[in-house]
């Protein structure tokens, strides 16, 4: 991806995963930063955990298949770049069997790929938001309430990314 449309679109993949697992019920996480300022830039979203410890994940998307050496190659690439102690490597788009079951790599952790489908991510996170809201004591919200704060939610994970900046959790 060197730039324009398919730039575009994987960072705004890259936002939806981070967002959908920002989302979860409890946390386990203190930070996420997209875009991190490391040495490396093998890194799309780095997580901090309450421990301590620390995630590089990076996200790869495309509308032409994986492939099963290309998948390996960012692995190693990720894992080389030696940026903390747990990897993981993300697909968004088509894939192929051998790719589909590979799980891990190295000490990369490759899971299952994801549909490139930018709606059905949009739609899980207010499904998710749905489920999490009342357990913060924030009143039910409507379907077209719950979009729109997916896209402030998305709009504030993307406008932290300028320069790195790291997202606190709230609980």
């Amino acid at each position: 991806m060197s730039g324009g449309q398919p730039a575009i679109r994987g960072f705004l993949v890259q936002t939806l995963i981070a967002l959908l697992d920002v989302l979860k019920d409890q946390p386990p996480w203190t930070s996420v930063t997209l875009e991190p300022n490391l040495t490396s830039d093998k890194v799309d979203i780095l997580w901090t955990y309450r421990d301590g410890s620390k995630k590089a994940v990076q996200v790869k998307s495309s509308q032409n298949p994986f492939s099963k050496a290309e998948v390996e190659q960012w692995a190693a690439d990720l894992q080389k770049s030696k940026a903390v102690g747990r990897y993981e490597l993300i697909l968004v788009g088509p894939t192929t069997p051998a790719v589909a079951t590979l799980g891990r790599v190295g000490d990369v952790a490759v899971p299952t790929p994801k549909n490139l489908d930018l709606a059905v991510f949009k739609s899980d996170a207010a499904h998710r938001l749905h489920g999490l809201l009342p357990k913060l004591g924030s009143p039910a919200r409507t379907a077209e309430q719950l979009d729109d704060l997916v896209a402030l939610l998305i709009e504030n994970l993307a406008s932290g990314s300028g320069p790195a900046r790291r997202s606190p959790a709230t609980g």
